[in-house]
């Protein structure tokens, strides 16, 4: 026989009883299987009535005396004993914590930018760690995950900023700047579309050029042009050469190639591609000044060629913009500017303000005294117009300077061979124009 308490009065009793022999409280069965484990239990008894119950409840459930504080020793050893895990929070990563741990993620290899990665940081520790502090050793791992990644992203991003400040300016659109005008500027939004008006922009030797339109299209820009041929001669018409906002594009003749017959009429058009407006940093196109040559397609010669002409675009405010640098030659009204060296390439700006295009080649190029005798055709028989800047490279090939023994470019010398109008009769050449990369 084993002793248990009466649930109301506390009094012990024989296990076999069927009611309390102190207050007649009927003992069930379920009485008696549940206190045949109260050793199993860590029970404690109220200093007041000296009923018996489990050291968890914080009064007595027979007298309700307040017990609390009485207990916790016995507490802490019965969380020793038999720890308690709650429901739904086993040792496993709970969804708030895989999503916080998700987000941490797309803030490393999505978002490149670090104030969102350190709000994202915020939201995903936030989640990671909700609920109770007790909970969860991997979730736990999980936030700590992703704070990391977040703060790594987030230092990476800062020092790169950092480094793209410090640029020593090899950016070709960093040496663009606007020149002082009194004129006002309305910027316009972002809203309004490029727009060119119709209208004739030449009209002589029996022949109409008309400017119709233009348009925006994945590839860059277009200017509609509309040509109408009332002479007897079968003619073909190029582009000969164009600027873009007074910045020449060096786009081959065939950018704008178009014949029309005798007494006939076509549809063209001029390209500008969207690289050379990324690489000029061009969001709006102001102007475009164009020079175009007409052939006689039947005795292939030139027959004749337009005067230079200025398309204007509704963003044309007369600001004018040049692209600066440190000045290396001037003289003519010719001007020409170091801009940025990069590996083998040194970049330099040609200005014209002679008042009429010319042609021209770099020649008698050297490199740390040394002649190359190599023609570079990019820098051969070009074309800029007036008022029109080109910007061209030089290149020093790594077998010339091994030929020549060079370990670093110090010295570059050059010049420029000069026909107005195209002449060669009249041609030119300029000064010994020399850039010292020791002196810079």
């Amino acid at each position: 026989m084993a002793l248990i308490n009466c649930p109301e009065c506390g009094k012990e009793i024989s296990d076999k009883a069927v009611s309390c022999t102190s207050c007649g409280y009927p003992i069930t069965e379920d009485i008696q299987q549940e206190e045949a484990h109260i050793e199993e239990r860590n029970l404690a008894t109220c200093p007041k009535c000296s009923y018996v119950f489990d050291v968890n409840y914080t009064s007595c459930p027979k007298c309700g005396y307040r017990t609390d504080g009485l207990f916790d020793d016995l507490q802490a050893s019965e969380k020793n004993q038999n720890p308690k895990v709650e429901s739904g929070a086993k040792d496993a990563a709970s969804p708030l914590s895989i999503s916080g741990f998700i987000i941490s993620l797309c803030a490393v290899f999505v978002i490149d930018e670090p104030f969102i990665c350190s709000i994202l940081l915020l939201a995903a520790f936030s989640l990671c760690t909700a609920g109770k502090r007790d909970k969860l050793h991997l979730k736990k791992g999980l936030a700590y995950a992703g704070q990391m990644l977040c703060l790594v992203v987030i230092v990476v991003a800062v020092i790169a900023n950092s480094d793209s400040s410090e640029s020593d300016g090899s950016k070709l659109e960093d040496t663009i700047a606007t020149v002082a005008s009194e004129k006002s500027i309305d910027e316009p939004t972002a809203e309004i579309s490029t727009t060119v008006e119709e209208q004739v922009i030449y009209e002589n030797h029996d022949v109409i050029i008309r400017v119709m339109g233009c348009e925006e299209l994945p590839y860059g820009f277009c200017v509609d042009i509309y040509i109408e041929n009332n002479s007897d001669l079968n003619l073909g018409f190029n582009a000969h050469s164009y600027a873009v906002n007074g910045i020449m594009t060096r786009d081959s003749i065939y950018a704008m190639d178009c014949d029309v017959a005798a007494g006939k009429k076509a549809n063209t058009s001029i390209g500008i591609d969207k690289s050379f407006l990324e690489e000029y940093d061009v969001d709006l196109i102001k102007t475009i000044d164009v020079f175009f040559w007409a052939y006689d397609n039947d005795a292939m010669i030139k027959e004749f060629e337009t005067e230079q002409i200025t398309i204007s675009t509704n963003y044309n405010d007369g600001v004018v913009q040049r692209i600066i640098g440190e000045g290396k030659y001037s003289g003519n009204n010719i001007q020409v500017d170091y801009l940025y060296s990069s590996g083998n390439s040194h970049t330099f700006c040609l200005t014209n303000d002679t008042d009429n295009y010319f042609d021209f080649d770099v020649s008698n190029i050297s490199i740390n005294d040394y002649t190359v005798s190599d023609t570079d055709l990019d820098l051969f028989d070009e074309q800029i117009l007036n008022g029109c800047q080109l910007v061209f490279v030089i290149t020093v090939e790594d077998g010339f300077k091994t030929k020549n023994n060079i370990d670093e470019v110090e010295k570059i010398d050059f010049n420029l061979d000069i026909r107005p109008l195209g002449d060669y009769f009249n041609e030119w050449s300029t000064k010994t124009i020399t850039y010292n990369l020791n002196q810079n």
